[in-house]
């Protein structure tokens, strides 16, 4: 299973949906604030596990030549066969069928848990997306950052050679041409890496100082060329390195953590509020490399008064998903990336 290039992502699921709670939920997530969900792939498929095959170093098959009249060579490939499992996202919005029907009220009290439910899940899924691991979230997705770390690695079938070591210093007070070359000649290097040099399909994640610190750096290095703007199916302007978008995540529920810290070591590891370090992930999304599946679109189910209860008014959202990685270089991480002094 792969979803193509031109694959829908759960704001367009939700912006063709006849449903109107779908659709009142979905591009609710939309007005939340930029997130993954912006630029994930989603492919339908009915299962709980993703099964594939990846190619991993070394087992694509020799190409034979024949001369005239002979036999051609016989080749076959030898892929690993790995799977992915789906994982649920559930909640109940419940309100007493009074509230409901109260006729002064100013805001409609679903209405108001749908909007903190949308900024919470749009910032919880950019959060899992780079950082769940299955020590810690055993009920999501492994993440990217987890996916690049020895153990994923191994797992994933991913080289080393995905994790890039930038080892530059865009502090803003000593930036000059030559760290802000270095620093684009590094991510370069990342899209490289991931198959596709000018950014096609491409998605480079960073936080919001590196974002403006890469404004910063692009003035130095290119007079301010290297970067381009321009508008969405929605018109909201988003920024992009060659054909890559730059995205920048939002915080984490707490509005304090960073999604990607700007306190990592000097080889990437979580620091203290003494380190200065930060990395920025890119992601090559599309057609056997990179994509989010779901069991089915997701699911916004009004069940009306609780019969059993009678005096509640119950919603339930709800939206089995997973991540589905079919080549092991579609995903890598530049790290030793210092900010601050």
């Amino acid at each position: 299973m792969a979803a193509d290039s031109n694959a829908l992502t759960l704001y367009d699921y939700g912006a063709m949906s006849n449903d109107p709670l779908v659709k009142k939920i979905t591009m609710g997530l939309y007005s939340a604030g930029v997130s993954v969900l912006d630029v994930l792939p989603i492919a339908n498929t009915k299962s709980l596990k993703a099964r594939g095959v990846r190619f991993t170093a070394g087992t694509l098959p020799a190409v034979g030549t024949r001369n005239l009249n002979d036999e051609p060579t016989t080749v076959k490939a030898m892929p690993k066969a790995f799977e992915e499992q789906a994982y649920i996202v559930s909640n109940k919005f419940q309100i007493d069928r009074f509230l409901d029907m109260e006729q002064n009220a100013i805001q409609d009290p679903i209405d108001v848990q749908f909007k903190a439910w949308q900024e919470s899940f749009v910032r919880t899924f950019s959060d899992k997306f780079i950082n769940a691991a299955p020590s810690t979230d055993p009920e999501w997705f492994a993440g990217v950052r987890y996916r690049l770390s020895a153990a994923g690695r191994s797992q994933y079938d991913i080289p080393s050679e995905m994790m890039i070591d930038a080892n530059v210093d865009l502090t803003l007070a000593s930036l000059d041409a030559t760290k802000a070359e270095t620093f684009f000649e590094t991510l370069d290097q990342a899209l490289d890496a991931v198959g596709s040099a000018e950014g096609n399909g491409c998605v480079i994640f960073v936080n919001d100082t590196l974002f403006r610190r890469m404004g910063s750096a692009a003035k130095k290095a290119g007079g301010g060329s290297l970067l381009d703007q321009n508008r969405d199916n929605y018109d909201r302007i988003f920024t992009t390195y060659r054909n890559a978008r730059l995205l920048q995540l939002p915080r984490k529920t707490n509005d304090s953590d960073r999604i990607i810290a700007t306190t990592e070591t000097s080889a990437g590891a979580d620091g203290t509020s003494t380190d200065d370090f930060t990395s920025l992930y890119v992601c090559n999304f599309g057609a056997d490399r990179f994509t989010g599946w779901q069991f089915e679109p997701l699911a916004v189910k009004d069940l009306g008064i609780d019969p059993t209860v009678g005096t509640r008014r119950n919603v339930v959202v709800d939206w089995a998903c997973g991540l589905f990685q079919t080549d092991p270089r579609a995903v890598a991480r530049v790290y030793d990336i210092r900010l601050t002094a």
